[in-house]
C-alpha cells in the first residue's frame, strides 16, 4: 500500500467487503448519491454466537483523507476477527466516506465534513443512513473505536504548524474511574510506537498522549456533534485513536491495528 489519492472504493474496500465470508455477515445500509458517482454504504456484522459475549463498535474513514483505519478494520475482519469471537460480537462500518476515500479529500463530494454532521436537521446520507443503523442495531457496546489519522503539516486555525504533534495519540470519552486510554497507549508504546507527549494537542489539554473527557458536551452547533459525540450514549468508552499522516501507510495500519487489539486485550480480561 502507498499514500496516494485517486483510490478504488470498488476494488479496495467493495470487494474486500464482499469477499469476506466465514461467518461475517455484510449488510448494504444506503446508497451515498452525487452528480458526479454514487457509493453503496455497507456495514458488517461478526456474531460471537456466546450469549455472554461482549459488543464492539469499530468504524473507520469518516474523513476521506484518513485512510489508515478503513484498511485496518478490512484487513481486522479478514484475518484477526475470529480470535476475538468468544469474547465479543461486531459491528464495523469500515469506510464511512467512501467519496472522500476515492479522492483523498476530509469532506464528501458535497464538501460536508461527516463528522461534524450528527445533528444536522439535513444530514447527509452517509450519516443518516449510520444514525439509522446504529438505532436499528441499538445495544450497550463494550467500547466504540473510531479510527483517525492526524495531518501534520496540515494548518490549523491559530495554531503553528510545527507543534503539530508527529507522533500517536487517543482521544477517549469515559467515566473517569473506567478510563483505559493510558493502558492502550501503555501498550503501543511497549511495542516501540512512538506516543506524542506534549501537555497540550492542538488546544486540548493531554497527558502522555491521551486527550480524555467524561462526556462530550452538546452546544447545539451542528460543528460540534461528532460520531464520538453521538456514540457516548452506546457505551462507556470511546476511543479515536490518531496516526499521524507523515508515518507511512503501512506503518500506520499496523499501529491502528495495535491500538484496536490492545483495546480487545484490555477489555476482555
Amino acid at each position: 500500500m502507498i499514500n496516494r489519492i485517486n483510490r478504488s472504493y470498488t476494488d479496495e474496500v467493495v470487494s474486500r467487503i464482499e469477499a469476506l465470508g466465514n461467518g461475517l455477515e455484510a449488510k448494504l445500509m444506503g446508497t451515498a448519491k452525487f452528480k458526479e458517482a454514487e457509493y453503496p454504504l455497507y456495514y458488517i456484522l461478526a456474531d460471537s454466537g456466546n450469549s455472554r459475549a461482549g459488543h464492539v463498535f469499530l468504524s473507520a474513514g469518516i474523513h476521506g483523507n484518513e485512510p489508515a483505519g478503513v484498511y485496518t478494520l478490512l484487513g481486522f475482519l479478514e484475518n484477526k476477527v475470529h480470535d476475538y469471537l468468544d469474547d465479543f460480537s461486531f459491528i464495523a462500518f469500515p469506510c464511512i466516506n467512501p467519496s472522500g476515500f476515492e479522492r483523498g479529500t476530509r469532506d464528501n463530494l458535497n464538501r460536508i465534513n461527516l463528522n461534524r454532521n450528527f445533528q444536522s436537521r439535513k444530514p447527509s446520507k452517509e450519516v443518516s443512513s449510520l444514525k439509522k443503523i446504529i438505532e436499528t442495531e441499538s445495544r450497550h457496546y463494550v467500547f466504540a473505536m473510531d479510527m483517525h489519522e492526524d495531518d501534520p503539516e496540515e494548518q490549523v486555525e491559530n495554531y503553528p504548524v510545527e507543534d503539530n504533534p508527529r507522533e500517536a495519540y487517543l482521544y477517549e470519552v469515559s467515566h473517569k474511574n473506567l478510563s483505559r486510554g493510558h493502558r492502550i497507549l501503555k501498550s503501543l508504546e511497549e511495542n516501540n510506537v512512538p506516543v506524542c507527549k506534549k501537555k497540550k494537542i492542538y488546544y486540548d489539554q493531554a497527558d502522555n498522549g491521551l486527550i480524555w473527557r467524561d462526556e462530550i458536551i452538546d452546544t447545539g452547533h451542528e460543528e460540534d456533534t461528532t460520531l464520538m459525540w453521538h456514540l457516548q450514549r452506546y457505551t462507556n468508552n470511546v476511543f479515536n485513536p490518531e496516526t499521524p499522516t507523515c508515518w507511512e501507510l503501512e506503518r500506520r495500519v499496523e499501529v491502528q491495528l495495535m491500538a484496536l487489539k490492545a483495546a480487545l486485550d484490555i477489555f476482555r480480561k
